[in-house]
């Protein structure tokens, strides 16, 4: 079956959630020769133009490149591509927020509107909207605003700077309250980013660079490609058309990162982000937000940017 859905091509860096949760494991991580004929596959069907894997845990890496950065460009891809990331840069997001907790210059259950000036027209709620509910997407805001740039559909956010959140939020009312149940929020994440920025008088891309990348050397991980690295920059496809990158520049931006960059191995230990129950993980206290569980009897659960499936083993 040849459908658009079934076509859809994509240029995908893969930091499993398995090589995060091995962190502690013994032996260096293996990238096993099944994966690899499966990427191998998708490129030689068409679905990809290049896939680049990367399996990290605390013994060390492994990589697995195949294909090429675009469909008419022969250079292949490797370890040292960099892809846009989409939103997995809302766990970065999320890590500032948690290093920001972490120094006891902000707290997860802090309002929003606290941190913002008093005129910022945040929907009201009881209680009112949180840092951590932004974080774990349970604030109560849709998925986007409704004054997109629609002109164009991979530049839809570029427009949505500070007046024109103002403007949406301002005649936005919650459909329930916040803290109440999980709706995924791009909005809400980049409100957060965007108040975070605020608190720090800084702009998200400098907060970022600042508090995360610099510290962890993730050198190649960037919100602006700088013309020295473009060379190493893979295209995004739809299909087997190129598209522009996504730009959200205002509310925070979607970085674009190398798999070297080691987001798994060091910016989300195994007691933080995949073992949620435990009482190490600094995302909360377990009696202050025993909430953070989404559904009773639900295999899914959220944690500072991250999706969390219970799967069988």
């Amino acid at each position: 079956m040849t459908s658009t859905v079934a076509r859809f091509t994509r240029l995908i860096w893969m930091c499993s959630g398995l090589g995060c949760a091995l962190a502690v494991a013994a032996a260096p991580p293996s990238i096993t020769e099944t994966v690899k004929s499966r990427a191998r596959q998708r490129v030689d069907y068409g679905y990809n133009a290049g896939i680049s894997i990367g399996l990290i845990n605390a013994e060390g890496r492994d990589y697995f490149s195949y294909g090429r950065l675009n469909f008419e460009d022969p250079a292949p891809v490797n370890e040292r591509t960099i892809f846009e990331i989409g939103s997995v840069t809302k766990v970065f997001t999320s890590l500032l927020l948690a290093d920001a907790v972490a120094r006891g210059e902000v707290g997860f259950d802090q309002s929003v509107q606290s941190l913002l000036p008093i005129d910022f027209p945040i929907p009201s709620g009881t209680p009112e909207i949180s840092l951590v509910h932004l974080a774990t997407h349970r604030s109560g805001l849709p998925n986007n605003p409704s004054n997109l740039c629609l002109d164009e559909p991979y530049r839809v956010f570029e427009c949505l700077g500070e007046m024109a959140l103002r403007q949406f939020l301002s005649g936005y009312a919650l459909p329930r309250q916040p803290g109440e149940t999980w709706e995924y929020s791009n909005l809400g994440m980049g409100l957060l980013g965007f108040t975070l920025a605020h608190r720090f008088n800084q702009t998200y891309e400098q907060l970022l660079r600042e508090r995360l990348l610099e510290p962890m050397g993730m050198k190649d991980t960037q919100l602006e490609i700088p013309a020295a690295l473009s060379a190493r920059v893979a295209t995004g496809h739809n299909g087997v058309l190129e598209r522009p990158p996504f730009r959200m520049a205002s509310l925070g931006g979607r970085a674009k990162s190398a798999p070297p960059s080691p987001i798994c191995s060091l910016s989300l230990p195994t007691n933080w982000a995949f073992k949620p129950t435990r009482s190490r993980r600094p995302w909360r206290k377990p009696a202050a937000h025993e909430g953070l569980r989404l559904n009773p009897g639900s295999n899914r659960d959220s944690a500072g940017g991250w999706s969390i499936y219970q799967v069988d083993a």
